[in-house]
């Protein structure tokens, strides 16, 4: 292969890692920001064994205070569609950081997974084209981009139906 073509499928590699993992921070601060609107300003209260900080523990609280807070439940619809993109990105997103990647002469990556299978491990395979590496971050910043117009909705709806005053966001208690 061509120094410089491979030089360019690294970069396409490094940049679809570091532009997903960068997404994926503001997806998971915003995931964060609907959990803690849920418990202080839409009244659903805190789980019971702690506040989630997982992403699929954060994700099944959210689907829950969609259907339990009165201040979510009118954007269940909306946060439902964005939640199920939110794991497909976190799978993506895994795929990118944890797995062993081959860059072929394409420019794709050949991907390889180890997975716990009860008593062994097991290899998993995923191809990703050139293109992939290219979709994948802005899938990525696009669901942040309406992660934060979603945050933003709710925000102002605890605004108006706030009886202490006005929206102050609360810092989650440790």
């Amino acid at each position: 292969m061509p120094r410089k073509l491979a030089v360019d499928n690294v970069a396409l590699h490094e940049a679809a890692v570091g532009r997903t993992v960068i997404a994926f921070a503001e997806i998971e601060r915003m995931l964060d920001c609907i959990v803690g609107l849920a418990i202080y300003h839409g009244r659903f209260g805190k789980p019971s064994n702690g506040y989630p900080t997982l992403l699929e523990p954060k994700i099944r609280f959210i689907e829950a205070a969609f259907e339990g807070s009165d201040l979510l439940a009118p954007f269940a619809a909306r946060g439902s569609d964005i939640l199920r993109r939110a794991r497909c990105a976190a799978r993506d997103r895994n795929w990118l950081v944890h797995a062993i990647a081959t860059i072929r002469r394409d420019g794709g990556l050949d991907l390889e997974m180890l997975r716990y299978a009860g008593t062994h491990h097991k290899r998993l395979p995923r191809a990703l084209s050139k293109q992939d590496l290219v979709d994948i971050p802005e899938r990525s910043q696009r669901l942040v981009n309406e992660l934060q117009d979603l945050v933003s909705t709710i925000i102002n709806a605890a605004a108006k139906s706030n009886d202490a005053g006005p929206f102050s966001p609360s810092t989650p208690e440790e």
